[in-house]
């Protein structure tokens, strides 16, 4: 099979991954409160600094007082917005931790081409499949490597509780691949280009004239 899909438990290697994003993430927690008094200090300093000047001086407390309560509920909704979300993001992990369930995704391909970023959208790739479908992988995480794109890989998706991919390790079995060409930005604008995982039916050779029409029948992995 060209695709293939298990379920098993964490190895090794993703278990201490998840767990220094984990100790990551914690620390960005433990230091955030430090890192936005500093950041509200120097703003308020700043703002202070240039009306002290503007007024020569005068009513240097009253303008304290207006820049410090004008600064605090900036930097406290700043806080709760920012430490809400590290909070939400060491809950998942911990999830993951617990559930301990990767999904791995093995891709076998021997040709492939690839997109020019336009921007800042990610890597795109066309896998040419064995059974006459293309499977299209795509973003920020798959940048070329000294040994991707590559002809045997595994997508090893770390989930937590609700099924959601909390993390994501590449594994290579094959030999780095080159593309057969590259669809440039400017063409790759015109097309409708399917998202990550995303498999259609067709070939490399006129893929271009595939993801032309008005879209092209896919199904997602």
């Amino acid at each position: 099979m060209p695709i293939d899909q298990i379920t098993r438990q964490l190895n090794l290697t993703e278990d201490r991954s998840l767990r220094c994003t984990l100790s990551r993430e914690q620390h960005r927690l433990r230091v955030m409160p430090r890192r936005i008094f500093f950041f509200g200090l120097s703003v308020f300093g700043i703002l202070w600094g240039f009306t002290a000047l503007a007024e020569k001086g005068s009513h240097l407390l009253a303008t304290a007082i207006f820049w410090l309560v004008l600064t605090m509920p900036m930097l406290l909704w700043a806080y709760i917005s920012a430490s809400s979300d590290v909070k939400a993001a060491v809950s998942q992990i911990q999830n993951a931790l617990v559930r301990n369930e990767v999904r791995v995704i093995q891709i076998k391909s021997h040709e492939m081409l690839d997109f020019e970023e336009g921007e800042d959208e990610g890597a795109c790739y066309a896998f040419q499949l064995d059974n006459n479908e293309v499977v299209f992988i795509s973003g920020q995480g798959y940048y070329r490597s000294s040994r991707f794109p590559n002809s045997d890989f595994c997508l090893n998706q770390i989930l937590d509780n609700d099924g959601k991919v909390v993390e994501e390790l590449i594994s290579k079995r094959g030999r780095k691949l080159e593309p057969l060409r590259t669809i440039s930005a400017g063409v790759r604008l015109k097309l409708r280009v399917p998202d990550h995982l995303e498999v259609i039916r067709g070939r490399l050779e006129n893929l271009e004239a595939i993801l032309a029409n008005d879209g092209p029948q896919f199904r997602l992995l």
